[in-house]
């Protein structure tokens, strides 16, 4: 018969069944992504992000940016918070390395989003806005890979 006889003279049958993961992965584009492609970046991905890794010669950039003055980092792939109410500096200065008090209003500055133990989650920036309250802007993926931790910063 071509198959080997199994347990109680039964044909044993050999079946192989094959599954496919299929992951959909959806890249998400900067308003800016035109003008990115239009002036020869060169794109990646990052945390879904399609973002621009460089136009060419890194060095060449920086010389541009230190030399000229000015240079304009896209950030549309970080998130924000708006954290706002009479307890939005302390509830922040609980959160991140750096002191809110002495951050101006419509200023930036840079800290750390630290766990309790103290290592490192985040280095994110955070805005202090008029008559609005503080901002700070999350790297996009630091709610997919920790959503326990920005859960505590919901209410």
């Amino acid at each position: 018969m071509g198959h080997r006889p199994g347990p109680g003279n039964f044909p044993l049958i050999s079946m192989q069944i094959m599954t496919e993961a299929i992951e959909t992965q959806i890249l998400i584009t900067s308003p800016l992504d035109s003008i990115h492609q239009r002036l020869g970046a060169r794109m990646i991905k990052r945390d879904s992000w399609s973002i621009p890794e460089s136009y060419g010669d890194i060095l060449f950039e920086y010389a541009a940016v230190r030399e000229g003055g000015s240079g304009v980092i896209d950030l549309s792939n970080r998130g924000r918070i708006l954290v706002s109410g009479s307890e939005a500096v302390p509830f922040l200065n609980g959160l991140i390395t750096n002191d809110m008090k002495t951050l101006a209003e419509n200023s930036w500055m840079p800290a750390a989003f630290p766990n309790v133990q103290g290592r490192l989650i985040a280095s994110v920036r955070v805005v202090r806005l008029q008559d609005e309250g503080t901002a700070p802007t999350i790297p996009a993926g630091l709610s997919r890979r920790n959503p326990g931790r920005m859960s505590l910063l919901l209410f």
